[in-house]
């Protein structure tokens, strides 16, 4: 009986280390195709979690009258509803949000 309550704690502290580690885990996805590149987002409120080529770059909600701007160091992202601009490192790139 202390061993099944052992295992019942420790999954469910593991799924809670898991949930809180990765806060985007249980957003809703969005898929882009961005000149052919695709990329995925998910956000949270002020960021937006960017996924291209299997990296996940983190950027913050700026102010801007064109849409949606989140940016950081390298990349930014304009959302303006169904299409974005993607900008890396000075390459503007023209995405079309895609329904899966």
């Amino acid at each position: 009986m202390k061993k099944l309550l052992l295992i019942g704690l420790l999954s469910y502290i593991g799924s809670t280390g898991a949930y809180y580690s990765y806060p985007n885990v249980s957003a809703k996805v969005t898929h882009y195709v961005c000149d052919g590149l695709s990329v995925e987002t998910t956000s949270e409120p002020g960021k937006l979690y960017l996924q291209v080529s299997h990296y996940t770059y983190v950027l913050l909600l700026k102010r801007s009258d064109r849409g949606a701007l989140y940016q950081n160091d390298v990349l930014s992202f304009v959302d303006h509803g169904d299409t974005a601009t993607l900008n890396i490192n000075k390459r503007v790139r023209h995405c079309d949000k895609q329904t899966l």
